[in-house]
């Protein structure tokens, strides 16, 4: 939604967009058009959105680089020590909270769906 009144888009014109069906809500403040393919990872791309300094680890990691056949029934991210995390509707997040190099270390940035999501690499 940010995005979106940055580029000029009032909250009205947003709602009516959304009312018309032209698009359609992902998440809480999260906007896309609706005559796009279906998303392939909405859940990181939401979280992505929601929470950009947000890193995809542990389960979910493992899960992105297909290492587990675990489905994460949550995405659990890590972020830096004194950060607030933002609450979301959905996806449930399992979030950990890091500081210096346990944060740092082995992040990798992916497109997803044509955002980009962070996550720790394999190693």
């Amino acid at each position: 939604m940010h995005a979106a009144l940055a580029a000029g888009i009032s909250r009205p014109q947003l709602y009516s967009l959304r009312d018309r069906g032209d698009i359609e809500l992902v998440s809480r403040g999260v906007y896309r058009l609706s005559d796009l393919p279906a998303l392939g990872n909405p859940d990181l791309v939401t979280v992505s959105l929601r929470c950009p300094e947000a890193v995809v680890c542990l389960v979910s990691a493992l899960s992105f680089h297909e290492i587990t056949g675990q489905i994460p029934y949550e995405v659990s991210v890590a972020v830096p020590r004194n950060t607030s995390l933002l609450r979301l509707d959905y996806p449930p997040l399992d979030a950990r909270w890091f500081a210096g190099a346990a944060y740092d270390s082995g992040i990798e940035t992916h497109v997803v769906d044509g955002v980009r999501v962070q996550v720790y690499s394999p190693e």
